[in-house]
């Protein structure tokens, strides 16, 4: 722990891990939110890892809109007034509603089911109710009645009460009313056979159904799976890689926000070979774990997967259009799937990010962002490198350059910029000649030449520093040289 920041280590102490709480100390805004709700909470000397896990919680999930509730929220987890996972769910959508506006104590409690104990008699005397409206379904198909039918109305008439012990309790009542499970009688050893090629032959097509008695699962996309810990969520994306084996499969899903490994086994993974392939499109369902550190996956979370469904298949020869030895023109011929590859997606995500800073920099310094046209009429530089195309019956062109269109909006807006598309018709075969290109051009009135260096200066550093800040894993990522 030596090498650890003070902040690091404050984090330790609420029971983050080690590499939880070092990537939250990468993030400058994160890493006051959470400290200030540590000071809210009266845990600056630490505390228990519920407490730690549920104010981390609460940083990454409330929006800044409700961030006055921060102080409020933190103190009731702090004394532990808050403190299962039901009732912080209940309180973060009641304060994500109030946004800004002022909270009533009394109201942030009874929604949010503070001090409110369920006792066992509690429990005892819903499951006997709910049995007794459903005693004609009972009685018709017993011990195969569908076990969400009693569970649903049990959540409503218990909200708070911890779902383990109404489980246990409907299961004691459940055999007290209709006797123990009775196994089926054994079968001959030829009958087994013969049932275990059917149902082989059956699993290995049919696609799997959905366990209704299963709770209702959550979409929500990679990047957000810190606040989804042991929850049953639902994810859509695309195959990245696939791995089946004869009683068990794993996939690597992207959903564009990052990579999950997903585990199917059993009869969900049976079916696996015979409808999916590299780039299908999928929709999975499961329970989302986080594996010990020594077991390295994708974006450090797995997912159990109990449900899964092709939204769209692939090509079966999709893994002939491309392969390591495909020359140049064939990549740009499938330009579309190299785009799916980690390397290239990559490259991607940091032109956005790029392009984000660079505006981040020019909002912050009160500049006006303007959009002007790319079809123009006259010239801006040379006329030998104009792409010419006709209007209408007149002649026009693609833009050079904007240069002309930003010194008509200054003496309107003061000081601009703009991030448009420009066009040279040089014909060159080098990398330094591009006929298209992406052209970020700005105009300062009433400065020296001193300022313009200045202001060239600060461009460049300030955008820099904002990309390895928001960027830095990325770059390092197709460059592990970069410094």
């Amino acid at each position: 722990m030596g090498d650890l920041s003070d902040d690091a280590k404050l984090f330790l102490s609420i029971g983050l891990d080690e590499k939880r709480a070092k990537d939250t100390t990468k993030n400058k805004e994160l890493t006051e939110v959470l400290k200030g709700l540590i000071h809210d909470a009266g845990v600056q000397g630490g505390c228990d890892k519920g407490v730690g896990n549920a104010l981390y919680t609460v940083a990454t999930s409330l929006p800044a809109d409700a961030a006055a509730h921060r102080p409020m929220i933190a103190k009731y987890i702090g004394s532990g007034q808050v403190h299962s996972s039901l009732q912080l769910k209940a309180a973060l959508q009641f304060l994500t509603k109030k946004k800004g506006d002022k909270v009533d104590a009394s109201e942030f409690e009874r929604e949010s089911g503070v001090g409110i104990v369920v006792s066992p008699e509690q429990i005892k005397d819903a499951v006997a109710s709910v049995l007794q409206s459903k005693k004609a379904d009972l009685a018709a198909k017993g011990w195969g009645i569908p076990i969400g039918d009693l569970l649903n109305p049990l959540r409503e008439a218990l909200r708070w009460a911890d779902p383990a012990s109404v489980k246990t309790e409907l299961d004691r009542q459940l055999e007290a009313n209709l006797g123990p499970k009775v196994a089926a009688a054994p079968k001959k050893a030829e009958e087994k056979k013969q049932d275990k090629k059917e149902e082989k032959h059956e699993v290995d097509t049919v696609l799997p159904v959905e366990d209704a008695a299963l709770p209702k699962s959550v979409s929500i996309k990679i990047h957000q799976c810190e606040s989804f810990e042991n929850k049953r969520v639902t994810f859509s994306g695309w195959v990245h890689h696939l791995r089946a084996q004869k009683k068990i499969a794993f996939i690597e899903l992207r959903d564009g926000t990052g990579f999950l490994q997903c585990v199917l086994a059993g009869k969900v993974a049976s079916p696996v070979e015979a409808h999916l392939k590299r780039e299908s499109s999928v929709r999975v369902t499961g329970t989302l774990t986080l594996p010990p550190p020594e077991k390295h996956v994708p974006g450090r979370f797995e997912l159990q997967v109990d449900f899964w469904q092709v939204v769209g298949p692939s090509d079966a020869d999709f893994e002939e259009k491309i392969n390591t030895e495909s020359d140049v023109d064939q990549l740009f011929d499938q330009r579309h799937i190299v785009l799916r590859g980690t390397h290239a997606s990559t490259l991607m995500k940091l032109r956005s990010i790029t392009l984000k800073c660079f505006r981040d920099h020019f909002f912050a310094r009160h500049y006006f962002e303007v959009t002007p046209p790319t079809l123009v009429q006259t010239q801006c530089e040379g006329g030998s490198t104009l792409f010419g195309l006709d209007y209408f019956g007149e002649q026009a062109y693609l833009t050079q350059s904007s240069q002309l269109y930003l010194e008509t909006m200054v003496p309107s807006l003061g000081d601009v910029f703009c991030i448009a598309q420009s066009y040279r018709a040089e014909k060159s075969r080098t990398r330094r000649h591009l006929s298209e290109y992406t052209h970020l051009e700005a105009e300062r009135p009433f400065i020296t030449f001193e300022d313009l260096l200045n202001t060239i200066e600060e461009l460049v550093v300030d955008t820099c520093e904002r990309i390895e800040q928001e960027a830095g894993d990325f770059i390092r990522s197709v460059n592990p040289n970069f410094k």
